[in-house]
């Protein structure tokens, strides 16, 4: 039996998302211990998006997809050269801001490449339902 389009699609999202920053280099590096921490927490893997054209306002749109606080959560941040670390530190209090509204502290992961572009591109890899101590 031949998996739905749907499904293949979903894997190839999740393969992206998975191996994507591990094959472009980092400000902040992710790599494969911290998808392994992520995922040992168990729940449900959901995968969201966000494009704009500054990072803050593309942090916003992805915090907004999450209507609850996950486990835990790696987070891409895809940005135009010539971003500084200050637009990078706005976006990523947005989504601090966003996580920090729930009771327990969220297991985070986040990496930032500098990329020939004129938007900001946002990836999440989220995992909810799952046990944190």
């Amino acid at each position: 039996m031949f998996p739905s389009r749907g499904i293949t699609n979903a894997l190839r999202q999740l393969r992206s998302s998975l191996i994507g920053p591990l094959r472009r280099p980092g400000l902040i590096g992710v790599d494969l211990a911290d998808y392994e921490s992520a995922l040992s927490l168990g729940g449900r893997i959901r995968f969201e998006r966000a494009s704009s054209r500054d990072a803050k306002t593309c942090a916003m749109h992805l915090s907004q997809a999450f209507t609850y606080v996950p486990a835990a959560l790696c987070v891409h941040l895809r940005l135009p050269e010539g971003t500084t670390i200050g637009e990078i530190d706005h976006a990523l209090g947005v989504i601090d801001a966003a996580l920090s509204s729930g009771t327990r502290e969220v297991f985070c992961v986040f990496a930032a490449n500098l990329e020939r572009r004129r938007n900001v591109a946002a990836t999440a890899l989220a995992i909810d339902g799952g046990i944190h101590a």
